[in-house]
């Protein structure tokens, strides 16, 4: 898959579910997107296995958060599929925190609290692709295949989703 076409998809991906007024919050969106990721059990993920996980997750009602899932979180990530489910959990561990504290109303107002840039899903998203892959209308760089796509990948994607303008 071309980045471009990973962008496009994601962005058409996003339209569609913004029209039908269904996009979740980005704390629910990562709770079950760590909930269906995580069934994989560390086998190799495959980029298809990420637009079936965002699919799911932007169409799927989420879990309420619970701080016992912080639980599986480990001290020293021993393997990439480690590092991937500690950043994912520490980021709806933040979030859960962030929204209890500023609602969901006033989330333009905190662009950049805690280190948070994007705090829709939407934006998350985007930039998350964008940043990781390229392929946006602004990117002018030649489109190029996709040809892997590691559990390390997948937590870089999290960080660039939380960072990236």
């Amino acid at each position: 898959m071309k980045n471009t076409d990973f962008y496009k998809l994601i962005d058409d991906l996003l339209e569609r579910e913004t029209s039908n007024g269904k996009i979740p919050r980005l704390d629910g969106f990562l709770i079950s997107l760590w909930q269906t990721a995580s069934q994989s059990e560390k086998r190799k993920p495959m980029i298809e296995d990420l637009i079936a996980w965002i699919k799911f997750a932007l169409r799927h009602e989420p879990a309420k958060f619970d701080p016992q899932w912080m639980q599986r979180a480990v001290a020293f990530a021993e393997s990439a599929f480690e590092e991937w489910e500690n950043t994912i959990l520490g980021q709806i561990s933040e979030l859960d925190e962030l929204f209890e504290e500023i609602g969901d109303d006033d989330v333009a107002n905190h662009y950049g609290r805690n280190e948070w840039y994007n705090l829709k899903t939407e934006q998350y998203l985007k930039g998350a692709v964008s940043g990781l892959f390229g392929g946006d209308e602004e990117d002018d760089a030649d489109p190029y295949d996709i040809e892997q796509f590691t559990w390390q990948d997948f937590a870089d994607f999290l960080d660039t989703g939380k960072t990236y303008n």
